[in-house]
């Protein structure tokens, strides 16, 4: 039988689901933009500007 309560609660599910997933793009994404940044400058000989503590690494990490 057709169960309304059953369908809202599986959208609900799917939507709050689809939400974790793209927080995990959005992040990721970011993630690999600011090691690919580290890996440039490292390649430059810049190696403090990946050691601050207080760079987007160090709080996208936290």
């Amino acid at each position: 039988m057709f169960d309304l309560e059953n369908v809202v609660d599986n959208q609900t599910a799917a939507e709050e689901l689809e939400e974790v997933v793209m927080g995990l793009i959005i992040n990721s994404g970011q993630a690999r933009s600011l090691a690919y940044g580290a890996l440039r400058k490292a390649k430059e000989g810049d190696f403090e500007a990946g050691e601050s503590d207080d760079g987007p690494v160090a709080h996208s990490a936290q």
